[in-house]
């Protein structure tokens, strides 16, 4: 059986926040442009993608994953803690409208 090791909880709160940060300053962006306010399904996908990579790229550069991969956090764990904010954001713009 694998067990999953999540990050401490500074770390797993930096990566959500800055998830949040970009997916919010992403979809503002989109949204005041012409027809932003309706998204398709492959923009809303690219969003949550860019999202989650601004937030990978800009833990990268405080070298982050390699702290967390000594502690025994594998990247993928990384990458979903850093998509789960803006794929439950979309999953919500997409409830509400």
């Amino acid at each position: 059986m694998t067990v999953v090791v999540l990050p401490p909880a500074a770390f797993l709160g930096r990566i959500v926040g800055r998830s949040a940060i970009a997916w919010g300053a992403l979809r503002g962006v989109v949204g005041f442009l012409p027809g932003g306010a309706d998204l398709a399904v492959r923009t809303s996908l690219l969003l949550i993608v860019i999202a989650a990579w601004l937030a990978l790229f800009f833990g990268r550069r405080r070298n982050e994953p390699l702290f967390l991969a000594n502690l025994g956090v594998r990247r993928g764990v990384i990458a979903g803690c850093a998509l789960l904010v803006p794929v439950l954001g979309e999953v919500a713009v997409r409830i509400v409208r």
